[in-house]
């Protein structure tokens, strides 16, 4: 369905088409046919070689969606970045996709940008049959999103609403969209809001019946035999904040300071006192979204990024002062990461001495003047902010300072796959940056790897070593485009196949049977890497050249042996059909996430103790920190063995199909699932993070 807005206002009668998408090429159709976000890419990359500067936002729901799975409630919105000029795509939850699939697989929006003297606090709506129309009322446009779909619900009753706050009507260029549901959920990662401000609309609202849901018995199942589900859902994805602090990865003040010890607990302890609800995706059993209770009573959802970019980031250590700063950015439609970055920047500068106005570290009331200073475009600073930190940077004289991979901000960790991942994905870094597949098999990835011809490095699953980074990049990110694209949540099917508790056929089969009709085992990474070349060949044509992925900051990292080098020969191998996708799905499982098997017992071994530091998951299950005495040395998978037997109720934490899903770190270093346990080892104990 395309939706031209310029031509609804004027009343034109070609103003909304419905017709059936013709890709130009084999390749398009191929992968168009999976529908969902592979439509989206499709319909783009023929648009963009037709119209060049055509840019119009896409919102796409996935197969897995029009069936109405469990978990499967998402929505693709994708379009050419108004902060980044390349392309952008973020997934939202909530009701809108199912409602939508109701009335189309695609919907494209377009009409250009609107004049000064248009209309704003425009809503289009979309009615079940087809039709639209838009709805005006100059109080809209000054609403928060949240605030905007309570109030079309009850001027247009039952709906589903995609909403801009104030900022994208204003033309600041990292805005972002919220997506109505039980609470709204954001998206927006290299300025999609602004897509849909400029063209004058403050939401999207669907008046159509969401389709219905079709319960599947052994999904459910699935889901809820899963431990890391479990895990995720109890720890919302805050878990983090204490798997970053036992690896030395945590970070304060721009992301560079470490952390004054005991603050990570004393964080911890905040975070569980505010908690006051979940919620999460229609029909998951394991919701995983938290909704905190802030200081002012006030109910605010968050999660680990944006909690992260405006509480230490900024050097604000209350996790009340970040939720607050997460409140404003909700309201106004802001990004809360680019928010983050920008905000950094202005408190290096007031350090500096640079502005006199600006907010230092730590100074939460002078971010909040900066935030909505910057949507009102107060003075050229503000401007600059408006047009993105990259463009703040440059004003304020600190773009050494400044950390972004292809026009979005980045954080930069010290995890080779996650610095590489943000850096070469071609749809923003957001969902390259937790890895939600690294603890998938080993054997079955080694076996992905030979099958494109390349060996797989047992230093691949050490995050602080550069081999073997570059497949492991490309593996998670065309897993997560064939499952974002058939609006499957990748976090659960990653959990799925982690835990054991789906064979890699048996996940094909549930989520895209048609798929694997059509080509055989292996289909999903097979339609994962077709999706990401066509996405490197969009942003190409956009003018991405190899030097965006391989910015100043991160180059000397970059240009290692296992790191972008071997990425693009993946890229290279599977643009040249070098690659066979056969399923892995026969081959028996490896004992760890990290491959490692069962080790000889070592000669010598005598009684000893361990002193075990437990967070998340594993901290509830054993407590926070206990001492533990067995037979020394001995491999890591046998402590984890020899724990779930002490603590049988306590197991699911530790183990799932014998296999260990938790990361063992020894003085901030990951250790594999066979390296040695000494006698008065220190371990923190880490519930294996599948996203967020």
């Amino acid at each position: 369905m395309r939706v031209d807005v310029s031509a609804l206002r004027t009343g034109a009668g070609d103003a909304v088409q419905r017709e059936r998408f013709e890709a130009e090429d084999e390749r398009a159709a191929r992968f168009a046919a999976a529908g969902g976000g592979a439509l989206g890419v499709a319909w783009m990359l023929a648009s963009a070689r037709a119209r060049p500067a055509h840019s119009p936002l896409l919102v796409s729901v996935g197969e897995c969606v029009k069936r109405g799975l469990p978990t499967a409630a998402r929505a693709s919105l994708a379009a050419r970045g108004a902060l980044t000029g390349l392309f952008a795509e973020g997934l939202v939850g909530g009701d809108f996709a199912r409602r939508l699939a109701s009335v189309a697989d695609l919907l494209v929006l377009d009409g250009g940008a609107a004049s000064a003297s248009e209309s704003r606090g425009e809503v289009l709506v979309l009615e079940h049959d087809g039709s639209a129309r838009l709805e005006r009322d100059a109080r809209w446009r000054s609403l928060a999103p949240g605030a905007l779909q309570a109030e079309l619900r009850a001027c247009l009753g039952e709906c589903a609403v995609l909403a801009v706050g104030p900022a994208a009507l204003r033309g600041v260029r990292w805005a972002n969209l919220a997506a109505s549901g039980e609470r709204p959920h954001f998206v927006g990662r290299g300025g999609l809001g602004a897509v849909l401000g400029r063209m004058g609309l403050s939401a999207v609202c669907v008046r159509a019946p969401a389709v219905a849901s079709r319960p599947n018995a052994s999904l459910v199942q699935a889901l809820q035999s899963s431990p890391r589900l479990a895990a995720r859902a109890a720890g919302g994805t805050f878990e983090q904040f204490e798997a970053l602090a036992a690896s030395g990865e945590l970070r304060e003040r721009d992301f560079s300071a470490p952390l004054v010890p005991g603050s990570v607990q004393a964080l911890g302890a905040e975070l569980e006192q505010a908690r006051s609800d979940s919620h999460g995706c229609h029909g998951c059993p394991t919701p995983c979204g938290w909704v905190f209770r802030t200081a002012s009573g006030q109910s605010q959802a968050a999660r680990f990024g944006a909690s992260y970019a405006l509480g230490l980031n900024l050097g604000l250590p209350s996790f009340d002062d970040a939720l607050e700063l997460l409140a404003r950015c909700d309201a106004l439609g802001l990004d809360a990461k680019e928010a983050g970055a920008g905000l950094s920047l202005l408190a290096h500068a007031a350090e500096r001495g640079l502005v006199r106005s600006a907010p230092h570290f730590g100074d939460r009331a002078g971010f909040l003047r900066a935030l909505e200073a910057c949507v009102r475009g107060d003075d050229e600073l503000a401007r600059a902010f408006a047009r993105g930190p990259a463009e703040l940077a440059r004003a304020l004289g600190l773009e050494d300072l400044h950390r972004s991979a292809k026009g979005a901000s980045v954080r930069p960790d010290d995890n080779f796959a996650s610095l590489l991942g943000q850096c070469v994905s071609s749809r923003g870094g957001d969902s390259m940056r937790t890895f939600a597949f690294q603890s998938f098999d080993a054997t079955q990835l080694r076996e992905w790897c030979a099958r494109g011809g390349f060996e797989l490095a047992p230093e691949a699953f050490d995050p602080r070593d550069p081999r073997g980074k570059g497949l492991l990049v490309a593996w998670h990110e065309d897993w997560s485009n064939a499952l974002d694209a058939l609006g499957f949540c990748s976090f659960s099917a990653a959990a799925l196949l982690c835990d054991g508790v789906l064979e890699f056929a048996e996940l094909e089969r549930l989520v895209a049977p048609e798929l694997v009709a059509r080509d055989g085992e292996g289909a999903l990474l097979r339609l994962g890497a077709e999706l990401s070349l066509a996405q490197r060949e969009l942003n190409a044509s956009w003018g991405a050249s190899a030097s965006d992925e391989r910015p100043a900051w991160a180059q000397e990292r970059l240009d290692q042996p296992g790191m972008l080098p071997q990425y693009l020969a993946v890229r290279s191998a599977q643009l040249a059909g070098r690659w066979d996708w056969r399923g892995a799905s026969t081959l028996a499982h490896g004992a760890a996430s990290s491959g490692a098997t069962s080790s000889p017992k070592p000669s010598g071994a005598t009684r000893g103790r361990v002193r075990l530091r437990c967070v998340g998951a594993v901290a509830a299950a054993l407590g926070r920190e206990l001492e533990f005495e067995l037979e020394l040395p001995c491999a890591v998978f046998e402590l984890l063995e020899r724990l779930a037997q002490h603590f049988p109720s306590g197991a699911p934490a530790l183990l799932a199909n014998g296999r260990p899903i938790v990361n063992v770190f020894r003085a901030g270093r990951l250790l594999a699932a066979n390296a040695p346990v000494q006698d008065s080892d220190a371990l923190d104990l880490v519930a294996v993070v599948s996203g967020g």
